[in-house]
């Protein structure tokens, strides 16, 4: 369901709903940056510049495979942010991913003895 403004009815809502989605679209499409930064808060609880910081601190790149391009493209041709790592435990962010190392450690579920086992197997046929 769509997010309403205080005061919106939903009579005002299902009468003028196309108008306030096509200003809201419009608003999305000239203020990019608050649309960033709004999306990282709310996903990651992480500030522009703590993102910035993180990204800096790596050097600009996966903190895994050193890449520095995140990899995936959005539609539009936008290219995506590195994926924010975090411990589903703690919840705690850890460091800045491309999409592949992100997925490969979700794929993991982040188990160590896992990701040994893929070590090992990869090293007997190499």
């Amino acid at each position: 369901m769509p997010m309403r403004r205080p005061g919106y009815t939903k009579e005002y809502y299902a009468k003028n709903g196309d108008k306030i989605r096509e200003r809201n679209k419009a608003w999305r499409a000239a203020n990019p940056e608050k649309m960033r930064a709004y999306k990282l808060k709310h996903r990651t609880g992480l500030t522009l510049e703590e993102y910035d910081a993180m990204l800096e601190k790596q050097g600009g790149v996966c903190a895994i495979c050193k890449n520095t391009l995140p990899k995936r493209i959005k539609r539009g041709g936008e290219v995506k942010l590195f994926c924010v790592d975090h411990d589903h435990k703690t919840g705690e962010n850890r460091g800045l991913l491309c999409d592949d190392c992100n997925l490969m450690l979700g794929f993991a579920k982040d188990r160590v003895e896992i990701l040994e086992a893929a070590i090992e197997y990869l090293k007997e046929y190499k």
